[in-house]
């Protein structure tokens, strides 16, 4: 195996990548694919990979594993286009029997989300898998039509659609800007021109809204809701009366 320096960081940081917990038994086969690549490699590159392996110290996923098998399966189905039918567990804990024609999958924050078209509720859905069970090709290929974005998708339902307020707020900086502050976990930001961008994001108060923004530290426009603006004003005026009591003046009416 012919690796530099760089790809055989990459080669090791990925084998720890898969070792987080949100992939079942995958432990031991990463342990086993690294003592193969480092029996290969020399002394030089041998050093980097073993400081990598000692320094790097897991996160655990917090979430049930998803079964290598499971995500292989699902994987296939949608690379064919083969439709599944699966048991879905919900965040309240209703379960339900799923048909869907899947699409895509997404892996964020420790977590694997497949995105499908649910052909009885005839609508997009995203699914955790740790929250799946069962899933069986039906044999039935049908490509999903006009598909999301399916990074966007998963990324609005984990960021706004679970909470009572919905907020979008015009922001005075490129988007490359805030997204190196805002984590795509957190909020959906779209480009509006070179200088300015959209941030979407839900709470379930607006006060919370308006505080991350504040921290965000870029001028901001609230586009709605429109009780946003006023929590905006109201928080202000707050501020203004701690800031006043603090350098021991009287605060203003």
């Amino acid at each position: 195996m012919l690796l530099d320096d760089d790809a055989a960081v990459a080669v090791a940081a990925g084998l720890r990548a898969v070792t987080d917990g949100a992939v079942a038994n995958m432990d031991e086969a990463a342990v086993r694919a690294a003592a193969a690549i480092e029996r290969v490699l020399p002394d030089r590159l041998k050093r980097r990979v073993d400081a990598l392996h000692a320094a790097v110290v897991p996160l655990p996923s917090g979430t049930a594993p998803v079964p290598p098998s499971v995500l292989a399966l699902i994987a296939l189905a949608c690379q064919d286009s083969e439709r599944l039918r699966f048991a879905y567990t919900d965040a309240g804990g209703r379960e339900s029997r799923r048909h869907v024609e899947p699409y895509r999958l997404v892996s964020a924050a420790r977590r694997w989300y497949l995105v499908a078209w649910d052909v009885e509720r005839n609508a997009w859905r995203g699914f955790r898998l740790d929250r799946l069970s069962d899933p069986r090709p039906t044999g039935v290929r049908s490509p999903p039509a006009d598909p999301p974005d399916a990074a966007r998708f998963v990324a609005q339902g984990m960021t706004t659609a679970p909470y009572k307020w919905q907020a979008r707020v015009l922001l005075d900086a490129p988007a490359s800007v805030v997204a190196a502050r805002v984590p795509p976990t957190v909020a959906v930001i779209e480009a509006a021109g070179e200088d300015q961008c959209v941030l979407t994001a839900g709470s379930e108060t607006l006060d919370s809204i308006a505080m991350h923004l504040i921290m965000i530290d870029i001028p901001f426009t609230p586009l709605s809701p429109p009780e946003l603006g006023a929590r905006c004003a109201h928080l202000a005026r707050r501020l203004t009366d701690a800031a006043a009591r603090a350098e021991g003046l009287k605060p203003e009416a």
